[in-house]
């Protein structure tokens, strides 16, 4: 891991050789998130919520219980420029609230590999190669969702 300095003045980070599983996990949880602070009403593009839930989760904050403060407009920090936020639901602002995680990760694993007879690497759509470890740990990790839910794998 590594923090820098952007030419713009702002400020970056990288994380690299990290789990994959995990990285696949972690990007649906800011995904989420971010779509969670649209629905209680943040404004701002997606991309820019996605930046807010990061930083949130890496500070063990959320922003849905800040004040909100007026509309920055066009072209200000966490201005969209664009209409209010998008309607649908999602889970009110206020303490306690946890976010919801979902991953939709579609996945290509060998029979044989998800059975563990194999170590034949699957793929995650959009990410990769995915190593046989990791994907038996999705797999895993996407049937226990599947039982908590009252539904049965296919």
């Amino acid at each position: 891991m590594r923090r820098f300095r952007e030419e713009s003045g702002n400020g970056g980070m990288v994380a690299r050789e990290l789990p994959s599983d995990e990285v696949l996990a972690s990007w649906q949880h800011v995904e989420q998130r971010a779509l969670d602070l649209r629905a209680a009403g943040m404004r701002g593009t997606l991309q820019e919520l996605r930046v807010k839930a990061f930083l949130d989760l890496l500070q063990e904050r959320d922003s849905r219980d800040l004040p909100a403060g007026p509309d920055p407009g066009p072209g200000g920090p966490g201005g969209s420029g664009g209409p209010g936020p998008a309607p649908g639901p999602g889970p009110a602002p206020g303490a306690g609230t946890e976010p919801s995680v979902a991953a939709l990760v579609t996945m290509t694993v060998p029979l044989a590999t998800a059975l563990g007879q194999s170590e034949t690497p699957g793929e995650a759509d959009g990410f990769g190669a995915l190593d046989a470890d990791d994907a038996r740990d999705l797999i895993a990790a996407a049937a226990g969702t599947l039982a908590l839910a009252g539904a049965s794998p296919r």
